[in-house]
């Protein structure tokens, strides 16, 4: 790379002189201006007379000699230092967060991710933050910040008409729904007209096309149905990804036994969650199926972002669970994009997993100090909903189910026992005294906390964990 005025020198011309030429080699193709040597970045200025002028298959090579020298300097780290490294990427553990902005940072990073229902309120969320509560949600949906829906792509969607505790459930920020929609109409679904709506949601449906968002009450008069119908109809909708409210508790209404809802008298008059306090419903807006092509690659690239933000370093395997990402192979462009453009750092991370691997420049450096540290007998319990379940996908054996009452233990990155249907199964040998502590932790009523070793608690392995 040159300047105009270092090239003029040696040819005895002045850089104004040369610039048309310089810019006629530009409009062949053979020419491409930058900054692109140290000396030109480290300036900082703006003007014409800094900018660097190169042989575009020249800079190519250049490119390419930087990937591979930058891919060279990577030291690959272990499965178990790689998974102490999601913990704390996604701030389990002792880095848990606090307060509404640090749940709108955790939602923005799980964007994407379809998840049971009751998993996010009573797993996942609480793993992250310190002080999670209702409140913190309903504040945040409150704002409009957040959407919830029921992405009408997951599988089954179309056979249920009903949500129940363990269907999937995604939690968007706003403004990045657009994005999910348009992906969301890329995939190969379930075709919904196969199972045709029932009479008591077409007109709950039109209900809300006509007049926009409503109350539980106004659904009622507007509909002439008895409660129990809008109350079914909306669950229906609320199945085929159709409608959601403005208040978390509709979701929290709807994974709500009928059996455990306010009723009309006596007791239950005063207790239970109610469609009363359901906020507002709405239909949600259809994304358009013919998207434009550059609609399309937004959407993948505002993918492949959310999935670099969510674990650092990414590869085919860690994104196996995950059902509403694009193919591998289209975001496999975009990241080969950014990393030829210095965004992002390509090269082998975790060495047991194999393809490319790509990651964010800041988790390149906190994956060095997960490598460096000294283990510090560190115990995380996770339920097997949570998304770092990946017991079985990076490392050999059989997986849990994600379902979110089973249990998984891991100590300083490895996966040492599993609790399902109540029965404990050891993935690990242990000792006896290691063996108390993984029953300890497995007592423990929320996961993502950290336990200290000197604990002594027993638990009884065949009794279901709360």
């Amino acid at each position: 790379p040159v300047r105009a005025a270092e090239l003029g020198r040696a040819l005895g011309l002045s850089a104004d002189a040369l610039a048309p030429a310089l810019i006629a080699l530009e409009v062949e193709g053979f020419a491409m201006r930058g900054r692109f040597s140290e000396r030109a970045a480290g300036r900082g200025a703006t003007s014409a007379s800094e900018e660097e002028w190169c042989d575009r298959r020249l800079l190519s090579r250049i490119n390419r000699y930087t990937l591979k020298r930058l891919r060279s300097e990577i030291e690959p780290v272990t499965v178990a230092d790689y998974q102490r490294f999601l913990f704390r990427w996604q701030g389990l553990g002792a880095d848990r967060r606090q307060g509404v902005e640090a749940l709108a940072a955790v939602l923005a990073e799980l964007q994407g991710l379809t998840l049971p229902a009751v998993a996010w309120e009573r797993e996942v969320l609480p793993a992250r933050l310190v002080d999670y509560g209702p409140l913190l949600m309903d504040q945040l949906a409150g704002t409009g910040g957040i959407v919830w829906l029921r992405p009408p792509s997951s599988e089954g969607i179309s056979r249920s008409r009903g949500t129940v505790a363990n269907s999937p459930i995604a939690i968007l920020p706003r403004d990045a729904l657009c994005h999910w929609q348009v992906l969301a109409t890329a995939e190969d679904g379930v075709n919904d007209e196969q199972v045709p709506l029932s009479n008591s949601a077409m007109r709950v449906g039109e209900a809300l096309r006509e007049r926009g968002a409503l109350f539980f009450l106004e659904l009622v008069q507007a509909t002439g149905l008895l409660r129990v119908q809008v109350e079914e109809a909306l669950a229906e909708l609320v199945a085929r990804g159709m409608v959601t409210a403005d208040s978390f508790n509709g979701l929290r209404v709807l994974v709500t036994p009928a059996s455990r809802r306010r009723g009309f008298h006596g007791r239950r008059a005063r207790q239970g969650m109610s469609f009363d306090t359901a906020g507002r419903w709405a239909l949600l807006r259809a994304a358009d199926t013919s998207a434009s092509s550059e609609a399309r690659q937004e959407a993948r690239e505002h993918a492949a972002r959310s999935i670099l933000r969510r674990y650092g370093v990414v590869c085919r395997a860690v994104l196996e669970r995950e059902s509403q990402l694009p193919a591998w192979r289209e975001l496999l462009g975009v990241f080969r994009t950014w990393e030829a453009r210095g965004e992002i750092r390509g090269g082998r991370f975790v060495e047991a997993l194999g393809g490319e691997q790509f990651a964010l420049t800041e988790a390149v450096e906190m994956l060095r100090r997960a490598r460096r540290e000294r283990r510090s007998d560190e115990w995380i319990v996770l339920s097997a909903a949570d998304p770092l379940n990946l017991a079985g996908v990076l490392t050999p054996g059989g997986r849990v189910a994600a379902v979110h009452s089973h249990r998984l233990l891991y100590r300083d990155g490895v996966a040492v026992a599993s609790v399902v249907a109540g029965g404990l199964e050891w993935l690990e040998r242990l000792d006896t005294a290691a063996r108390r502590q993984a029953e300890a932790a497995l007592a423990a009523p929320r996961p993502g906390v950290r336990h200290r070793s000197d604990s002594s608690t027993r638990v009884n392995p065949l009794r279901p964990v709360p």
